[in-house]
């Protein structure tokens, strides 16, 4: 595996890419052109996430079919916290960012240097979760960028969330106003995750602590215990990410207004911006290149109708698949043994179709 470092955006963070140029057991001469395929994290996530299954995960099965993989991190994840003036661990300014700018800066710098690398015209693009809203984020407010997607795919794409189902959020998203204001005034970030990475091992090592962690699963994703294999559980564990404040208070606006919004920072900021006083919707449909859709209706954060809307909203979805199979959750995407049969080597075949012009 190949890492690519200080891929830099136009705001001035420095990024990391991990690459897997190749299949384990390549027959493929190495200047051999093969399509790059781009492939995004979702929130707490990084680039690992991709790598939970070992060789049945989702980067390994793209690279053995004769794909040059990219595992993209977005800034502040761990890969991700270099900034060419900012310090992450001393700079409150660093960390003043959602999900608008992961969309407009974070993901392009990636794209391009993809592209550029591999003198390609265009990539595949797959998103997960929060790599969806990206995603969706850079082509409303970068149109252009679309003509760049070979083809964009969608695991549990949160977009709309009207439907969501998960039991926390309401209750979360009530008091984002009274947690904005806390967290300001006392001059926090975000969530942490440092001193949890240092005792890790209590956690993995044993019995107790892995249930702890399959329990923590459930809470935050519906994910049912007998789906948690101890060393999935362990890998997860090991990749587990922080997250801003701004990238919270975001989810929790869209959440309310269940519509696909701008993060709204005040009037003042919000005309310094965007030049407007208030956050616009975006505009999904200028998301233009063909799109396919992975989603289930025992995924808490988006079930079946809320795909029904997104795919009614867009003009060129080749595909969008309904996962038929009993609580298969949000996190199953990632870490479920059935991801295998029921989502990547279908996949993977639409992808060989869809090269052949066969859909």
């Amino acid at each position: 595996m190949e890492t690519h470092k200080n891929i830099e955006t136009k705001d001035g963070y420095l990024l990391t890419m991990h690459r897997i140029p190749y299949p384990k057991n390549a027959n493929y001469l190495r200047g051999e052109k093969r399509q790059p395929v781009l492939l995004i994290h979702g929130m707490l996530g990084c680039s690992g996430h991709f790598l939970l299954q070992g060789d049945n995960s989702l980067a390994y099965m793209l690279a053995e079919a004769g794909y040059d993989v990219w595992l993209g991190n977005v800034r502040g994840v761990v890969y991700s916290r270099e900034h060419k003036t900012l310090n992450y661990a001393k700079d409150t300014e660093y960390w003043q960012f959602s999900m608008h700018e992961m969309g407009i800066y974070d993901l392009p710098a990636m794209i391009d240097y993809i592209l550029g690398v591999t003198n390609s015209e265009n990539l595949h693009y797959i998103g997960y979760s929060q790599g969806c809203v990206t995603f969706f984020i850079m082509c409303s407010e970068l149109p252009e960028y679309s003509k760049k997607i070979a083809l964009f795919t969608g695991l549990s794409p949160l977009i709309y969330v009207k439907n969501a189902r998960h039991p926390w959020l309401p209750i979360l998203s009530r008091f984002q106003t009274q947690l904005r204001f806390f967290t300001s005034q006392v001059g926090l970030c975000g969530v942490r995750v440092g001193l949890f990475r240092k005792y890790e091992g209590l956690f993995t090592s044993n019995s107790w602590g892995r249930n702890f962690i399959k329990f923590m699963i459930f809470a935050a994703f519906g994910t049912k215990l007998y789906r948690l294999k101890n060393e999935t559980v362990g890998t997860a564990v090991k990749f587990i990410q922080g997250i801003n404040y701004h990238s919270i208070y975001h989810a929790m606006q869209i959440f309310n207004k269940k519509q696909f919004v701008q993060y709204d920072y005040g009037t003042k900021k919000n005309m310094e911006v965007y030049g407007s006083e208030t956050a616009k919707d975006y505009c999904v449909e200028n998301v233009k290149c063909p799109v396919l859709l992975y989603y289930s209706d025992s995924d808490w954060f988006m079930p079946a109708e809320n795909a029904t809307l997104l795919a009614e909203k867009l003009s060129n979805v080749i595909a969008h698949h309904k996962i038929e199979s009993k609580d298969f959750s949000h996190f199953d995407f990632l870490i479920a043994e059935e991801a295998v049969e029921k989502v990547y080597k279908p996949m993977i075949s639409t992808f060989a179709d869809f090269q052949n012009q066969k859909v």
